[in-house]
């Protein structure tokens, strides 16, 4: 069953490398417009572009904001927001946090959203919007990856005591 996962895997990475190959030719790049074309011109592409314009963002800009904030208040959203939070702190060189976290070495280890939501509302127990509300996510080892055994909710003051160990130069001098 193993050996039967594994290949299949090999497979559909072997499927993606001749897409991706294929896409750059030009027979890929024209089929690859065409499509967009018609999707352009369907009910579906026209709607998606209509919703993207900057008219309708300014016409309906209180309801996409209320939307938003709509979902950022179910365990869903939130957890979807810490999770994409950490992942731009380690992975994003733009990320204004990238030097305390990406810069050190530190790594997302979780694959997906799915496995970070399912560690989170599983194992560690936060299933309801009301039990994570006002925490934040801690790294128990400041000096280790956001993996599921080094990962916790806190209130804030107890994530502001959890920080490196600052050295003070002058009495090293000394």
């Amino acid at each position: 069953m193993g050996q039967s996962l594994a290949i299949l895997e090999k497979s559909k990475e072997a499927h993606k490398v001749y897409v991706a190959k294929w896409q750059r030719t030009e027979r890929g790049k024209e089929v690859n417009r065409e499509a967009q074309r018609k999707y352009r011109q369907s009910a579906k592409g026209k709607e998606a572009i209509r919703k993207r314009s900057k008219k309708y963002c300014q016409i309906h800009r209180m309801e996409c904001i209320e939307r938003s904030r709509k979902h950022r208040q179910t365990i869903n959203g939130h957890l979807r927001k810490c999770f994409l939070s950490l992942r731009c702190r380690c992975n994003d060189p733009g990320n204004k946090d990238y030097r305390y976290y990406g810069a050190r070495g530190i790594k997302n280890l979780f694959k997906s959203f799915d496995e970070f939501f399912h560690h989170i509302t599983i194992d560690l127990g936060y299933d309801t919007y009301e039990k994570i509300k006002g925490l934040q996510i801690d790294r128990i080892n400041n000096d280790s990856h956001y993996m599921s055994s080094n990962i916790r909710f806190v209130t804030p003051k107890i994530n502001s005591n959890n920080r490196r160990k600052k050295i003070n130069i002058e009495a090293i001098k000394e």
